[in-house]
């Protein structure tokens, strides 16, 4: 079994447990290739379990685990390996979200890679926690989409952090022609995505707007809008900046209107693996962080928190009175 000694201190005194099971991992991947699912799911909880043991040395000790070989067999599963890579930067980009999808844009590379890649992501992108949480997500969105723009002749709809909108998929055709979505994000590739996907089927401005624009008053949006969301912003955000990204959004609501917020909790499975095999670290919340975003908002607003079936993400809904 492979052992490393790290830093100093404790730390430097005894070797870490993290090390302990990557050769069986390892081999275990390499052995059943075509039906590692299961291993992958146990090293998943192993990473977490490690993690709650060592917390103060854990961003360390991450970044020393992907020395071993083991990281590059991870790495064969594109879903892992686009996070990793970033190439846009940042972990979670809209096209690493289409991994989780399933989306038709990310086909090639699921098929064009290994067959332990496949099995990893069969895990990561597909069976896990987080991920469902994701597509839920995606779909919990939809339906209040399609629930602005039952209720109004025009729905105004702004979609902050908008990636690559794919929950206008799951929008009803019919209720299409009902909505006027401004799509928001920094990330113009993303922008472009959305008017090529999306462009024809329903009305969409395209908005390159950063989180400082919104909260500086540096890019202003008309106000009046029917329904409000951004759903992985928060996850990067400081508290304080996520405080005042909620109150802004708020501002931009129309009598009525509704602002969705949604942040990964501190109870998300898997969070160990994102953090050391795919470098993504997530500012994790309770619902009752959630909560204070709502009593800090100020105003006479009607506030509900809840999370997900699978009690990985938390969402914070904002009602203005009528």
């Amino acid at each position: 079994t492979m052992t490393k000694v790290y830093g100093c201190g404790s730390m430097g005194r005894r070797r870490t447990s993290i090390m302990k099971y990557q050769d069986q991992f390892a081999q275990e991947l390499k052995a059943n290739a075509g039906d590692s699912t299961d291993t992958v799911e146990r090293l998943v909880a192993h990473l977490d379990e490690v993690r709650s043991i060592h917390q103060a040395e854990w961003p360390a000790m991450a970044r020393a685990w992907r020395e071993h070989e083991l990281h590059a067999l991870l790495l064969e599963d594109p879903y892992t390996r686009r996070a990793f890579t970033k190439p846009r930067g940042y972990a979670g980009d809209a096209t690493t979200l289409d991994f989780v999808y399933g989306h038709a844009e990310v086909g090639d590379a699921v098929v064009g890679c290994s067959e332990i890649g496949r099995m990893i992501y069969a895990y990561t992108g597909g069976a896990s926690l987080p991920a469902n949480a994701v597509r839920w997500r995606c779909s919990e969105i939809a339906r209040r989409i399609e629930a602005a723009a039952a209720t109004h002749r025009t729905a105004r709809v702004l979609a902050f952090a908008c990636g690559h909108l794919r929950e206008i998929e799951l929008v009803h055709h019919h209720l299409r022609p009902h909505m006027r979505i401004t799509a928001a994000d920094i990330d113009e590739e993303a922008l472009r995505v959305v008017e090529n996907a999306y462009g024809q089927a329903v009305e969409i401005e395209s908005r390159r707007v950063s989180v400082k624009d919104l909260i500086t008053g540096r890019l202003e949006f008309e106000p009046g809008f029917n329904l409000i969301y951004t759903l992985g912003l928060c996850d990067y955000l400081s508290e304080k900046v996520a405080q005042r990204l909620v109150a802004m959004l708020l501002s931009l609501a129309a009598p009525g209107g509704e602002v969705v917020v949604a942040n990964f909790t501190l109870s998300t499975k898997g969070r160990a693996y994102m953090e050391a095999a795919m470098d993504w670290w997530l500012q994790y919340r309770k619902a009752d962080d959630l909560a204070e975003w709502a009593r800090l908002a100020g105003g006479d607003v009607a506030a509900e928190v809840f999370e997900d079936p699978f009690g990985q993400v938390a969402y914070l809904v904002l009602r203005k009175p009528t």
